[in-house]
């Protein structure tokens, strides 16, 4: 049996929209509201399920397309009025990396997340080391399932582009998840690993979710 069908539910497409889109713009509060208002609008008409995340740390967002297949994630630019685009990337989800509470349904996702903290690291993988670190997140993630109910989210990504780049996105339900997160001995387990496993220091945004459809 494929592994990706042992750790979600029965009524998730574990492939379904597990390609990712993440773009980067600069706004000013004028341009936020055009943001969300035109996502909004492109939402109802496209159907593209989309996160529009505010960082906590600059004046940018981050938007984040799902899309159902590469070609459609890799085409699928985003332009928006009155905003700068400082740049883009393409993803893809990688299977298994959430248990049954973190595989959330498109339903599911709306109420759970909603005003959740984000936070989304980026990894540079050493390619002899891809594996371990890929077991490594899937350790980590059936430990969060257990012992983190604040962690509402889990999902590790790899780069279309560059096999060595990864990215794992998560949200909290409330700010002092991702303080009780790095706490874990899963966690520190894991961060200590990455001395090895990593050919450049990881970098991350975080901040709050907009607009999730």
């Amino acid at each position: 049996m494929d592994e990706c069908a042992l750790h979600k539910p029965p009524d998730l497409d574990c492939e379904g929209r597990a390609h990712l889109r993440m773009t980067w713009v600069k706004v000013d509060d004028v341009g936020r509201t055009d943001v969300v208002s035109c996502f909004t609008k492109r939402r109802e008409q496209l159907g593209i399920h989309t996160e529009i995340l505010e960082s906590r740390d600059d004046a940018s967002i981050v938007i984040c397309d799902y899309h159902h297949r590469a070609d459609e994630a890799k085409s699928g630019s985003v332009a928006v009025p009155k905003v700068e685009v400082i740049k883009s990337e393409v993803f893809r989800r990688v299977c298994p990396i959430s248990g049954q509470r973190l595989w959330l349904t498109d339903a599911d996702f709306v109420g759970a997340i909603q005003d959740a903290l984000y936070y989304a690291v980026f990894f540079d993988i050493a390619p002899h080391h891809v594996e371990s670190f890929k077991q490594g997140l899937v350790e980590e993630c059936a430990a969060i399932e257990r012992f983190e109910p604040k962690t509402v989210r889990f999902h590790l990504f790899q780069s279309e582009i560059d096999p060595s780049r990864w990215l794992v996105l998560e949200a909290f339900s409330e700010p002092s998840g991702l303080e009780e997160h790095a706490l874990m001995p899963h966690y520190r387990k894991v961060r200590a690993q990455l001395e090895d496993w990593q050919r450049s220091p990881r970098t991350h945004d975080s901040g709050y979710s907009l607009l999730l459809s």
